[in-house]
């Protein structure tokens, strides 16, 4: 097969996103759209529920609007980004409390 035969690499980019986190989330996706100006590939949100509100997905979408800025894109850049809830559960036999599983990285820990 010859290289103009391949397919064409398709991708999105993911996040596991959190309302508490999003000033990490609005300087992580500037990046991406400052870094990587090719294919405006989709950028997929998934959480756990803190953005099942209309309101607070317009405010963070809002946000990155103006931290981008109308000159520089913003508007098609927002419109890329969908909001996945996801109703995740961990595997049987581990328990939710971090203080029983004493995780490296505890303030992320889900319990």
């Amino acid at each position: 097969m010859s290289t103009n035969d391949a397919l064409p690499y398709t991708a999105a980019i993911i996040y596991l996103a959190g309302v508490l986190r999003s000033s990490e989330l609005l300087e992580s996706l500037v990046s991406i759209k400052r870094n990587l100006p090719g294919h405006p590939w989709p950028i997929v949100l998934f959480h756990t529920g803190d953005f099942d509100d209309e309101i607070e997905r317009m405010d963070f979408l809002g946000l990155l609007h103006n931290y981008i800025g109308a000159d520089h894109g913003s508007k098609a850049f927002v419109e890329r980004i969908d909001f996945v809830k996801l109703d995740w559960q961990l595997p049987k036999g581990i328990p939710a409390a971090k203080e029983i599983v004493d995780p490296v990285d505890s303030h992320r820990w889900p319990g």
